[in-house]
């Protein structure tokens, strides 16, 4: 190897001036161009393998902050300010040794950078080959270990005067609005503030910009506290997002890139610990605000209606919450009502429709909103002038949750999640506080029904279908035995009751619905106290109870005595009927046989007479088939809406067909009333009536309905007038005494089948006398949606 070779040839610019004479690397356009002996032995290579190769062929192999690129710049900035600065370089295969480099320019041809190397100054040659980095990532092991925030500060600075040899070092954190010193060095104590506004100096600007900062010589620094004037130096790093790291020295340029990138490898670390330690301190916080709200929940599930489940929520939401602003607002009639508000929150007289704004947005689309800013929200409509940030969280159909701040992304996704928990636990309260108030009341109707049901509601007792444990009061009635009575264990048992050639099969329908949990309806003969017997029908059904363990029967059982002895007279009806048409229809065949033989006037007469009563009778007998069709139409169910107006017309078209009559109506197009369906017989007969018994043909026949109000339901009053000569006084008198008997009886059954279907409608009938001469039928009925 020749001299040229081992030393770099040149020397440097006249005007520069080398700070030391330990050795020297030549650099050009960041190549190594050669290296002297003192370089070779200190980095323990050959000086030709080095020739030619980039920079970055001397730094540590390992990503570190010594780098090639780094090493440029270094080089770079010493070469402009006369600056020495720290390095690390690679040495022989596997080690690293730390040296004082500077740059000056050179005049020479092969080269245009002598970079010069030594050890540094304050360290002896022993001290060359520790390993900061390696050290500062034991402290992150360190760091790992502890579990509070203040251990983490004090770490830092210590580490920071041990390991990075900082004599003035401190660290702040963000809090509010300030950067509050949490740690320092003794020698930093008295020249620091203990706290600071976010915009404040350098270390405002560091947290800001998040960026770090070196300043050589801090008096021509405008931004440097003046009560730190006797520091020369400053380095200020962040720590993450949560402070600032800063070292100060007395001397100007004390800090090299170096320091500062090491600085921010500590600050990372400090900051990833501080981090850790958040967010276990936030899991053990959120923990302990679910334990706590899990515990206000438990005080909802027996607090005394809606209000008191709303004012422990609020409760909640300031207390463990922390949410100094909020409020509860429930959903009613498509507003938003202030169930409860935080103590001190007065709410705006406006009402919020349930379709505006970020809470109608929330409940109807049942997603938790978070605003950090309500500016850039388009549908956001504060309830207050100065509210910037907020959360809103759905209560199912109930309402929503609100909490405001007066500061923007004052709330987090944590915040979010509390409030879900806090507004689940109220919409489960509330709803089961409604579902067991609509129990209650369906309880009430229930028993309200049963009480006045007509017939015996029962339920057995599980352990002996023979005997009661419930009957309603109806029982008494039909029995002649009281409740108590019914269901004592010494007092009368049900089978008792069932009559003893009945009772065999009722005792099977019993078993079998118990043993299957079917249904069974039986008719049978039941024994009253008063040794009476009544028929009844019994319905009931078997339940099993208990987890199928016991059944019970459930069921009622009505009195059908006069249903069996209306029967019995339908059948005698029907029997009537057909054979009076038989018999009837015989008499006007001979009739009309002896009009075709005879020719003698009286005889004659006579012969139309008869055919006039046969007919006459016929006429009866349609009636009462109508009228039969009325029994049993006393129950609900029987009527039904029609439209009385077109009945009207097509009864009224049918009789002027038939009938030499002048019927003039004043109708509606439509008048919808409730009524049996055999209603246009009743409304014939009256148009019939009014064209038989009227004035001398044309009959003159007025029709006219009218809809009013009365008692809160609708009414129509239907009119039927007619010229004629008026109904007789003994049928006026037996359809209002609604009786027939001997000595005061209708001329026929016209009036009655009127009377019966309108009361079978729920209506009422009134016969009165014109003063010009005739008769008015006045039928008012019941409009179908007043009903």
């Amino acid at each position: 190897m020749t001299d040229e070779a081992r030393t770099p040839v040149g020397t440097i610019a006249p005007e520069a001036t080398s700070p030391f004479e330990d050795g020297m690397i030549a650099v050009t356009d960041g190549v190594v161009r050669g290296v002297d002996e003192v370089v070779a032995s200190l980095l323990e290579l050959d000086p030709e393998e080095l020739r030619g190769e980039p920079l970055s062929a001397l730094c540590p192999p390992s990503p570190t902050v010594f780098s090639g690129e780094h090493l440029e710049g270094a080089i770079a900035r010493s070469r402009e300010t006369g600056d020495s600065f720290e390095w690390v370089f690679a040495r022989g295969t596997t080690g690293e040794v730390a040296t004082e480099l500077a740059a000056r320019p050179a005049e020479a041809d092969a080269y245009e950078t002598a970079l010069f190397v030594r050890g540094p100054p304050a360290r002896t040659h022993d001290d060359w080959s520790v390993r900061p980095v390696e050290r500062l990532h034991d402290v992150a092991t360190e760091f790992e270990s502890c579990s509070r925030a203040a251990e983490i500060h004090e770490l830092t600075v210590t580490a920071a005067a041990d390991i990075l040899d900082f004599d003035t070092s401190t660290m702040s954190v963000a809090e509010g609005e300030e950067l509050v010193t949490k740690a320092s060095t003794s020698a930093a104590s008295a020249d620091f503030h203990d706290s600071v506004p976010l915009e404040y100096g350098i270390a405002g600007e560091t947290y800001r910009s998040n960026e770090g900062v070196r300043v050589d010589d801090v008096h021509g620094d405008p931004d440097v506290d003046p009560a730190r004037s006797r520091y020369r130096s400053l380095m200020s790093v962040p720590v993450g997002s949560v402070g600032v790291l800063q070292a100060a020295a007395t001397r100007v340029g004390a800090f090299s890139e170096r320091d500062l990138e090491l600085a921010e490898l500590l600050a990372g670390h400090a900051a990833d610990a501080l981090e850790r330690v958040r967010s276990v301190n936030a899991l053990r916080e959120n923990r302990r605000k679910i334990a706590s709200l899990h515990d206000v929940a438990d005080g909802m599930v027996t607090a005394d209606g809606e209000s008191r489940v709303f004012e422990l929520a609020v409760d909640a939401a300031e207390e463990i919450l922390r949410f100094d602003q909020c409020t509860f607002l429930r959903a009613v009639d498509g507003k938003f009502v202030s169930a409860a508000t935080s103590t001190g929150l007065e709410l705006p007289d406006r009402v919020l429709g349930t379709d505006e704004g970020v809470a109608g947005r929330v409940l109807r689309r049942g997603e938790s909103e978070l605003m950090d800013d309500v500016v850039v929200d388009e549908d956001a409509e504060p309830v207050f002038g100065d509210i910037v940030s907020g959360i809103t969280v759905p209560l199912g159909d109930v309402g929503v949750f609100q909490a405001y701040s007066n500061e923007p992304a004052a709330f987090s996704e944590s915040d979010v999640e509390l409030a879900e928990l806090l507004a689940a636990h109220v919409a489960t309260c509330i709803e089961r506080n409604r579902s067991e108030q609509a129990l209650e009341r369906q309880k009430t109707q229930f028993s309200s029904l049963v009480a006045t049901l007509p017939g015996m509601v029962f339920r057995t007792a599980t352990d002996d279908a023979g005997r009661l444990a419930f009957v309603n009061d109806y029982a008494a009635e039909l029995t002649g035995y009281d409740p108590a009575t019914l269901t004592g264990s010494d007092g009368v048992a049900f089978a008792d009751l069932v009559h003893e050639e009945d009772r065999a099969g009722i005792v099977r329908n019993r078993r079998t619905a118990l043993a299957e949990g079917g249904s069974y309806e039986s008719t049978y003969r039941l024994r009253t106290a008063d040794s009476g017997e009544r028929w009844v029908r019994e319905r009931a059904t078997g339940l099993f109870t208990d987890g199928d363990a016991s059944a019970t029967l459930e069921g009622i059982v009505t009195d059908v005595t006069g249903n069996r002895r209306r029967a019995q007279l339908e059948v005698l009806n029907r029997f009537l009927r057909h054979n009076l048409r038989n018999d009837v229809q015989v008499i006007s065949g001979h009739a009309e046989n002896l009009e075709r033989r005879l020719d003698d006037e009286a005889a004659l007469e006579s012969v139309d007479r008869v055919r006039s009563a046969a007919r006459k009778l016929i006429g009866h007998s349609e009636k009462a088939g109508t009228l039969e069709g009325l029994l049993g139409t006393e129950r609900e169910d029987d009527r039904t809406p029609l439209d009385l107006a077109a009945i009207v017309r097509r009864r009224v078209d049918a009789v002027q067909r038939r009938h030499d009559v002048s019927i003039r109506t004043s109708l509606p197009e439509s008048c919808r009333v409730v009524a049996v369906p055999v209603l246009g017989a009743a409304l014939q007969e009256a148009v019939e009536n009014a064209a038989r018994h009227g004035g001398e043909p044309p009959v003159e026949i007025e029709v006219s309905l009218d809809v009013g109000r009365a008692d809160g339901r609708g009414d129509v009053l239907l009119c039927v007038r007619d010229d004629g000569p008026g109904i007789p006084e003994q049928d006026r008198v037996a359809i209002e005494r609604r009786t027939e008997t001997a000595l005061t009886h209708s001329s026929g059954l016209g009036l009655w089948l009127i009377k019966w279907i309108v009361t079978a409608s729920r209506g009422t009938l009134d016969i009165r006398e014109r003063e010009a001469g005739g008769t008015e039928l006045r039928i008012r009925l019941h409009t179908a949606d007043g009903d």
